[in-house]
């Protein structure tokens, strides 16, 4: 079997598609023949998405979430009224039950013409009999009867059972798009509680249930009306042995669990002959050939109440429990609007009309516990048309304040009020697999010129001529495929061609270097967006006097406000902070470019502003998505192989097999003694005497009893089936060996029924697998982007694209339903056939005394069995087969490749390793695949111990692939060793263990701030505690044990970076990699990192990958990178003082007045470095 990508074939080596798209007529909707192309292309190729049918329009998620929305809100409502919790089972059975009613008419007809067999064929069987009072005619005419009886059932059972797997995808679908709903539409504290696997989980096993239990669930009140009628039949015939015999079924099918089982089974063995007196009643039923109708009526009642029935109790206890887990997630909190679209917001309060939003004593907190308010007594008014920035330190409140206006933040106290619509930039930027024009348009329609423009002040087009593809390239989940800076652009280039009164811009220029952070301000933000309200969250102080207006926030509360110079004059705390923050106009902006190596090697970048407004973006067409890998061809061995394997040696599985096989003679062999108990009916009494037939019952009775406790239970049920299917056929050879000859034809008729239906199901469960996908990725990417959704009103678009995805699910899931449906009524139709054989030979070939009358009903009573059993075993080993290509998308996984050495190196680690830090790389390269180009090339860099190195260059030119190499976590050529160890001879986990980093994208994980900081509980809580101090976090965390939400949505990127910080102090490693840790927090905080640094690892190694120069000036030497080679190496002072060198030029971008405080900077350092040598 090959492994393939789910793209096209070449069309002139494959049949042309089936053509299932035209709606079949009531014939072949009837017969199910029009699934028969897809099994027959199903065979010739593999199936593709396009080959298999959409389901009809009630089976739409749209409508189906519509309406079950509309159910649930109505049920809200009352139960407000009511002051209760609404029931979601309840509304649940309340807006479908109608349409679920037909299902079950048609599964009681199929088993009350099942119920109704037996007594066809009792008075067929009387024809065989010494004096029988029914002729020919009369036993065609029940034999006929008795098989179109059969046709029947089989005929309502399938259609019966289809419509209700169809209602379960159809309540799967309801309710996974109503809880989609309930994701636009809930509080930001409930999306901080509720962890996006949490969602994935309920939406792909909970909702499951549905498909599992609604084909069932009929059996609840079906099952009893038949037991009862069956009794009542074999009252007629055997009397109070009927319910002897049932009382006996239904004690073996609803067994006690657990340890009363065992203690049953204690005293079984103790109080044998009492059971043994006990079972005797069951002789009563050996009543002649009156048994036969009454073991017909037991049979058709036996497989649901010992196989159906304990499925649908299971079914129906999971079904509640996972509708238990929805309704919990649907009461969680809302937001504050409930509609899905966003009205228009009141204008109430009588300020002038030059208002753009105003907020009287506002208080909000994120928990709603007013001990814990993350505002605090805000009032502000934001004329129309203004710029205002809003600064403060990490935790101030910034981002709370933008939450606020976007609703995502409940206000408690307070008066809100909004006049116009609103565009909102997030601080870390969100995008969603697509293209990058996609990300920019969000749904909007496509104007190119405006489009063009937005690029164009957004900094955007130089980017497009770098992508392969364009603006049309893909960026990947989450925007991987991007650099920070990148990601940032495109993510207010989103919020800016949207048209809006207000523009909420949350530190968008944080990720940027000071040449394209110039071009956005000026070019964007005060240049295109000029004459718009605008609300700039930033940490770029030299901005602020282009401000109209300036909110200072600290913890919370508006520490001062107004315009640049008014807070100058009058508001000291101001004018400390820009002293203190301020060397020079721009001395924030003292940061590395990203393509400031480029723009020296290159003619100078125009700014975006003088960019030829003629200048068109050239066209791509778009980047194909990678499609998600499936295999092709038949199940291969070895992943059944595996599956088997996973359960446990050799000799168990033997064993377990042994079992069955043993349990399934035991059972069948009944029915042959029976059948010689028949014969010598006149040997009866006799027999009574010696060995007692109750022992003998009791006896398979017991071996019937083990196989629960063997195998799983699909399993066992296929194993079961098919072993019974044997010994079926094996007793009517010994009772009749003629059946051999028709019995052979159905098994090679059902070999080939099995290997053409089995090889499109395959497809189409590969199919049905990997659209899942896509609907699990929409959930993932807009619960982490939900606050940009929302602001762009884009809800109903996520809404159809989540819907869209789960309708394309549906076609494959509804294609196998009808698959497997198709399989078993045409594989009922062939049973029929084969006991029809059986029938008509004894009807019209005479046998004489040849076969007893005995043998005759074994003959018959087996083949009806097998029509039973065949089909049901077919389908359950199809399904079995079918389910292990989930088997083998894992087995896909467990085949990767892992990391040689990652857990036990060639050499053991030396103790206390590394001491010193003093890093060498010697001729190292570094490849990401082993057959692409290096990205690094031939690397010589000595890294003394103890030295601070500042890496710059930019995007692309391997700064980050350079820790990659540090770490290990690629292809490396060459030697890097840390304190004369080769790092290639110690394992991978060790040496990672020994190098700290504090990433540009702080990592939090869910849980307590104990196991953030100190996952293997290694340090005690007074170490963690004064990690946290010395972060300046101790204040912050109420509690070692408190909770950090999912990515650390509870705590400010800045206080994220921080926890990072104090995780690196924590571990005092010898060295420390800081990739861009300071890109997006404020200039304070930076740095107050900075000084925690120098003073927590003043002796250790540390490289810092910059993105403000002013942070790597007094660097002990910096290192340029240039397209994956050592450009320049030495220190800052030395490598300014030639004005030609490439790091010379990236300073003297900064501009005149900036280059000459780094330049002061750099030569301070090195002089104060020397001097310390010499005084050693």
């Amino acid at each position: 079997m090959d492994t393939k990508k789910e793209n096209k074939n070449d069309s002139k080596s494959k049949p042309p598609p089936p053509q299932p798209k035209s709606v079949p007529n009531v014939f072949k909707r009837t017969l199910f023949c029009w699934m028969l192309p897809i099994f027959y292309f199903g065979n010739r190729r593999d199936l593709e998405e396009s080959d298999l049918p959409p389901p009809k329009n009630m089976y739409q998620s749209k409508m189906l979430g519509d309406k079950l929305e509309r159910s649930w809100l109505k049920a809200e409502y009352e139960a407000k009224i009511a002051g209760t919790k609404p029931k979601f089972a309840k509304v649940l059975f309340k807006t479908f039950i109608w349409s679920y009613i037909p299902g079950g008419l048609m599964q009681a007809t199929s088993i009350g013409l099942r119920t109704a067999s037996p007594l066809l064929f009792s008075q067929l069987l009387r024809y065989w009999s010494a004096e029988s009072p029914v002729d020919r005619e009369a036993a065609m005419y029940y034999a006929i009867s008795m098989i179109l009886a059969n046709w029947a059932s089989a005929f309502m059972n399938h259609h019966g059972v289809l419509y209700c797997q169809q209602f379960g995808m159809k309540l799967r679908c309801a309710v996974g798009s109503l809880m989609f709903r309930k994701i636009m539409r809930m509080s930001n504290g409930s999306l901080g509680d509720t962890a996006a696997g949490k969602v994935v989980n309920i939406l792909s096993n909970d909702l499951q249930r549905f498909d599992l239990c609604m084909m069932f669930l009929h059996y609840v009140w079906i099952i009893p009306l038949q037991v009862a009628a069956v009794i009542y039949l074999g009252y007629l015939q055997a009397g109070t042995a009927a319910f002897i015999g049932f009382a006996a079924l239904i004690i073996i099918a609803l067994p006690f669990q657990g340890g009363l089982g065992q203690y049953l089974g204690k005293i079984r063995l103790r109080t044998a002959e009492k059971t043994d007196n006990r079972i005797k009643v069951m002789s009563e039923v050996i009543n002649g050939i009156q048994f036969y109708p009454l073991q017909q009526f037991m049979s058709a009642a036996q497989v649901n109440i010992t196989l159906i029935l304990p499925m649908v109790l299971s079914f129906t206890a999971e079904l509640f429990v996972s509708l238990g887990r929805v309704e919990k997630f649907l009461l969680l909190e809302p937001g504050s609007e409930l509609q899905l679209k966003v009205p228009k917001l009141a204008r109430s309060i009588s300020y002038q009309e030059d208002s753009a939003l105003v907020l009287h004593d506002v208080s909000a907190s994120w928990t709603g516990d007013p001990n814990m308010m993350a505002l605090k007594n805000i009032s502000m008014r934001i004329r129309k048309g203004k710029l205002c920035a809003i600064i403060g330190a990490v935790g101030s409140g910034k981002s709370s304040i933008l939450q606020l206006l976007l609703k995502e933040l409940p206000s408690a106290t307070g008066t809100i009020s909004i006049y116009g619509k609103m565009s909102y930039a997030c601080q870390e930027a969100w995008l969603f697999p697509s293209t990058v024009r996609e990300n920019i348009l969000f749904g909007l329609p496509f104007e190119p010129g405006k489009y063009k423009k937005v690029c164009r002040v957004c900094a955007l087009e130089k980017d497009f001529k770098q992508f392969p593809y364009g603006d049309q390239t893909l960026v990947g989940e989450r925007g991987v495929s991007l650099s920070g800076g990148q990601r940032a652009r495109i993510n207010l280039a989103r919020a800016v061609y949207r048209e809006a009164d207000i523009y909420l811009l949350d530190d968008p220029l944080s990720a940027v270097d000071a040449n394209v952070g110039r071009q956005l301000f000026e070019g964007c933000i005060n240049g295109y967006l000029r004459g718009r309200t605008r609300i700039l969250v930033t940490h770029q102080i030299h901005f602020l006097k282009a401000a109209d207006f300036i909110v200072v926030l600290n913890e919370g509360r508006i520490e001062n406000m107004g315009t640049f110079d008014e807070l100058v004059s009058n508001g000291k705390e101001f004018s400390m902070m820009l002293a203190q923050l301020q060397e020079g106009k721009e001395k924030d902006a003292e940061s590395v470019g990203s393509r400031s190596i480029e723009e020296k090697e290159k003619p100078a970048l125009k700014t975006m502003i003088s960019v030829n407004e003629g200048e068109e973006l050239q066209e791509f067409e778009a980047q194909k998505m990678k499609e998600e890998e499936r295999q092709s061809g038949n199940l291969r061995w070895e992943v059944i192989s595996a599956y088997f394997r996973s359960g446990g040696n050799v000799c168990f599985i033997l064993f377990a097999l042994l079992v069955v096989v043993l349990a399934t003679t035991c059972a069948a062999s009944v029915d042959y003694w029976v059948s010689y108990w028949t014969n010598q009916m006149a040997a009866y009494e006799e027999s009574l005497g010696g060995e007692s037939i109750g022992r003998i019952l009791n006896r398979f009775t017991k071996d019937m009893g083990s196989l629960d406790e063997i195998l799983p239970r699909t399993l066992l049920d296929v194993l079961q089936i098919y072993g019974t299917l044997t010994a079926i056929l094996v007793l009517n050879a010994i009772a009749l060996y003629w059946t051999l000859v028709p019995s052979a034809v159905l098994l090679i008729l059902f070999g080939f029924m099995v290997r053409i239906y089995l090889k499109a199901a395959q497809g189409i469960k590969r199919l049905e697998g990997t659209t899942k996908s896509p609907m699990f990725g929409t959930v993932t990417s807009s619960l982490s982007g939900i606050s940009t959704i929302r602001a762009s009103n884009a809800q109903e678009r996520l809404i159809e694209q989540f819907d869209s995805n789960q309708d394309l699910h549906t076609t494959s899931w509804n294609s196998y339903l009808n698959g497997g449906t198709t399989f078993g009524f045409y594989l009922d139709t062939m049973c029929l056939v084969y006991m029809t054989t059986i029938i008509f030979v004894f009807l019209f070939i005479d046998f004489g005394d040849a076969i007893p009358v005995g043998s005759v009903g074994l003959a018959v009573t087996q083949s009806n069995t097998l029509t039973l059993m065949l089909q049901h075993g077919a389908r359950m080993l199809v399904e079995f087969l079918a389910q292990l290509t989930s088997v083998e998308r894992i087995l896909e996984y467990t085949r990767i490749d892992t990391e040689p050495d990652l857990f036990q190196g060639k050499v053991e680690m030396p103790p206390n390793w590394p001491h010193q830090g003093r890093i060498v790389f010697q001729n190292v390269s570094l490849r990401y695949a082993p057959n692409e180009q290096p990205v690094l090339k031939n690397l010589n860099i000595v890294i003394e111990s103890g030295n601070k190195i500042g890496i710059v260059g930019r995007t692309g030119a391997g700064k980050s692939s350079l820790i990659s190499a540090l770490f290990r976590f690629a292809y490396v050529d060459g030697l890097i060793s840390i304190d004369g160890l080769d790092t290639s001879l110690i394992s991978r986990q060790g040496l990672r263990s020994k190098i700290s980093i504090i990433p540009q994208e702080p990592i939090l994980f869910s849980a307590t701030i104990r196991y953030n900081l100190d996952p293997f509980d290694i340090y005690s809580d007074d170490d963690l505690w004064r990690a946290l101090e010395q972060v300046d976090l101790k204040s912050a965390i109420p509690s070692l044990d408190f909770k950090v939400t999912e990515g650390g949505s509870n705590f400010s990127v800045g206080q994220r970076q921080l926890m990072c910080l104090a995780r690196a102090v924590l571990r005092s490693n010898q060295i420390l990699i800081m990739d861009e840790a300071t890109a997006n927090v404020d200039p304070q905080t930076d740095n107050f990192i900075q000084e925690t640094i120098r003073r927590q690892f003043v002796s250790c190694t540390v490289l810092t990958i910059a993105h403000r120069l002013n942070t790597i000036m007094d660097s002990d030497k910096v290192l340029v990178m240039s397209s994956g080679q050592v450009a320049e190496y030495d220190h800052p002072y030395v490598l300014l003082s030639d004005p030609n060198s490439h790091f010379s030029a990236m300073v003297r971008e900064t501009g005149e007045k900036n280059s000459a405080n780094l330049f002061q900077v750099a030569k301070d350092a090195y002089f104060q470095s020397n001097l310390k040598e010499n005084a050693r």
